[in-house]
């Protein structure tokens, strides 16, 4: 069974690359699932499978007894096309894309962290911190020299501070742009850990100011927090 997952994952990477590099075009069919079975010398269902991956992130539309056709992304996208476009650099102005999900990034948490501050704002300094003690405990990375579990550790941070909300819209949000998060965070890095080594440091100063309800501290930390410049430069300032 893993060894079919890990075909259906590889087949729909490389058509997922031949339709993100204009292989196949918007509104062309696919090949019939029998060609692309012989194609990859594996079974129709390992086919189906991949292509239900591609259809979850967009990239097609199946129809039953029709065929699979390539989506136009011009007239729609999805969180995981987003994605896909995005990490594929076949969106125009990439950068621009980045600043508005930062934007947008910080104005959820933003609101998050107002609504925890009055939340707990009558509470004593030790409920303060048994309150948050589920966020403490995703400070640190378990492997800080692996991009890719770092990322995952990060996004469950800010996972975290959201449930401690709770704000399901908000959650479900944030949980669907799980993927694009992790690509933009080993963005924000440029492939280089080295300026990540403080990150847990910042992440405690944060800690501490949400226990000691100081909403302005939280804020500002925050806000370095998710700015770009902050990972690629190592540029924080207290």
């Amino acid at each position: 069974m893993e060894e079919q997952g890990l075909k259906k994952e590889k087949i729909a990477s490389i058509i997922q690359d031949e339709i993100l590099t204009g292989i196949f075009s918007a509104g062309e069919y696919l090949p019939p699932e029998r060609d692309l079975a012989e194609r990859f010398e594996v079974s129709r269902p390992v086919v189906h499978e991949a292509l239900l991956i591609l259809q979850s992130k967009g990239l097609i539309i199946m129809r039953p007894r029709h065929g699979c056709t390539v989506n136009d992304f011009t007239s729609f996208i999805s969180m995981g096309l987003l994605t896909e476009l995005y990490r594929n650099k076949q969106i125009s102005e990439p950068e621009k894309i980045e600043a508005d999900l930062v934007e947008f990034r910080q104005f959820i948490l933003a609101h998050i962290i107002k609504k925890l501050i009055t939340q707990i704002s009558k509470l004593s300094v030790k409920e303060r911190f048994h309150f948050f003690l589920p966020l403490n405990n995703k400070i640190l990375f378990s492997l800080p020299e692996d991009i890719e579990t770092s990322a995952i550790e990060d996004f469950e941070f800010y996972r975290t501070l959201i449930e401690l909300s709770d704000n399901p819209i908000f959650l479900l949000t944030f949980e669907t742009a799980k993927e694009i998060y992790k690509h933009q965070f080993k963005q924000f890095l440029c492939e280089d850990l080295s300026y990540a080594d403080k990150i847990p440091e910042y992440k405690q100063l944060f800690f501490n100011a949400l226990v000691e309800a100081d909403e302005e501290t939280a804020l500002r930390i925050m806000a370095q927090l998710t700015r770009p410049e902050t990972y690629r430069d190592g540029a924080y300032h207290k």
